[in-house]
């Protein structure tokens, strides 16, 4: 048994075929399934059960996974400890962010970062919250920027910073006018939300109207900012934002709900992992130049 037929089988399991997992890893398939039959021969074990359609794990073969996964997961950490013993400012740093929060708030701050550390490689994700919490949690990615209010305790977070949530209405809509809104004035209106799962100001609002006793009218869901905008601008319905999304924006007039709404934004990563020298940096650098940002 060696490192490279726990990684060929890890990727199978996970990509849910032998095909996929060889396009995957760049590898032939004949080499993959050579090297899964070789270590099935070696151990007694049969790991896999080969379908007309993909693959499924034996029940044996599920115990051998979840020792593979950790193997693989301590072997990382093992060479990114070597790196920050060399002292040497490279390595990956694998990272969830939602669309919103990347491309109005962190997109300058990750080309900074870059820009003053060419070696270390950034993967980005985007991802919805709930995804990259799903995606930190088995060790897909290292690190998420997503919002930390009551997130659970199989997660660390290091708090950012706090953002408003605006109510956004087309310059058309009556209700533009006012200075704030109160639940009472929206109640009627129609909702374009973001999907289940993609921002937690959706639950925010929600769990706020249905406190209330008000059952929003929701017409339109999506995960895309810039098709929310579109639509609110052309007065389809009304929906809430992160304040800087649209503070600026010609053809959205973004107003307060009263009582107001705020969510903190942060960076979390799971809980009881190793962070990488790599890891620290960015976490460092984001602290400090959203602090700046923010004051």
């Amino acid at each position: 048994m060696n490192i490279r037929q726990l990684e060929y089988f890890y990727e199978i399991v996970n990509s849910g075929s032998f095909s996929k997992a060889a396009e995957k890893l760049f590898v032939a398939q004949p080499a993959i399934s050579m090297s899964i039959k070789q270590l099935e021969e070696e151990i007694g074990i049969q790991l896999i059960n080969r379908l007309n359609k993909g693959i499924s794990l034996t029940p044996e073969g599920g115990r051998i996974f979840y020792h593979a996964e950790k193997i693989l997961a301590d072997m990382d950490s093992l060479q990114n400890e070597i790196d920050d013993l060399k002292g040497v400012k490279t390595g990956t740093i694998h990272i969830g962010i939602p669309e919103m929060l990347g491309n109005y708030y962190f997109s300058l701050i990750l080309a900074e970062f870059k820009q003053q550390y060419p070696a270390i490689k950034m993967v980005i994700e985007s991802e919805p919250s709930n995804s990259i919490k799903a995606k930190i949690a088995s060790g897909d990615i290292d690190l998420g920027i997503i919002s930390t209010d009551n997130i659970s305790s199989e997660y660390d977070s290091h708090f950012l910073f706090n953002e408003e949530i605006l109510i956004g209405l087309s310059i058309d809509n009556p209700l533009s006018k006012k200075q704030s809104l109160t639940l009472n004035d929206i109640q009627n209106e129609d909702f374009l939300l973001f999907g289940k799962g993609n921002y937690h100001l959706r639950e925010l609002l929600l769990n706020l109207m249905e406190s209330s006793g008000i059952e929003p009218n929701i017409v339109f869901e999506s995960n895309l900012t810039e098709t929310i905008k579109s639509l609110t601008a052309n007065n389809i319905g009304i929906s809430a934002f992160l304040k800087k999304v649209i503070e600026n924006d010609k053809e959205i007039v973004s107003t307060k709900l009263e009582p107001r709404l705020f969510t903190s934004i942060g960076i979390a990563w799971k809980k009881g992992s190793y962070i990488s020298k790599a890891n620290k940096l960015f976490i460092e650098f984001l602290n400090k130049k959203m602090g700046q940002t923010k004051n």
